[in-house]
């Protein structure tokens, strides 16, 4: 019973949270995927990306979800995955300890699971490499 009421209200939620839910991710998969292609994990087709964009853009328009709080929500998608690389990517001292190990291990996955999701969730955009 609590499900469908949790269902019936997601339903329900203005168009306007989902929207900047959407961009928010948005925000936060286009600056992974820098990070992705330039660690050689993905591919990133630029215009297929853009068109990505544009699309939503026109949806939260036609939505009349457009305008600065969305703007903001792409921003903070952006700021919240720079933050999250940042962190990844602060291992510590390279001296061998179970720390640093730990830290790499963090590290691989999560820039693994992070680019490999964005193959699937904007398989327009991302892709892996082929093998040579």
């Amino acid at each position: 019973m609590i499900a469908i009421l949790a269902a019936l209200a997601l339903q329900s939620a203005p168009p306007y949270l989902q929207f900047m839910e959407e961009a928010e991710a948005l925000g936060r998969a286009a600056y992974l995927g820098g990070v992705c292609a330039g660690m050689g994990i993905v591919e990133t087709d630029e215009g297929a990306l853009q068109d990505l964009a544009d699309d939503f853009i026109r949806r939260a328009t036609i939505a009349r979800t457009d305008g600065p709080v969305l703007d903001g929500a792409l921003q903070s998608g952006i700021q919240r995955e720079k933050e999250a690389v940042a962190l990844m990517m602060d291992l510590g001292p390279d001296d061998g300890s179970a720390r640093r190990r730990q830290r790499e291990d963090q590290a691989a996955e999560y820039f693994g699971k992070g680019c490999a999701d964005l193959t699937l969730d904007y398989p327009e955009a991302f892709k892996l490499p082929a093998e040579n």
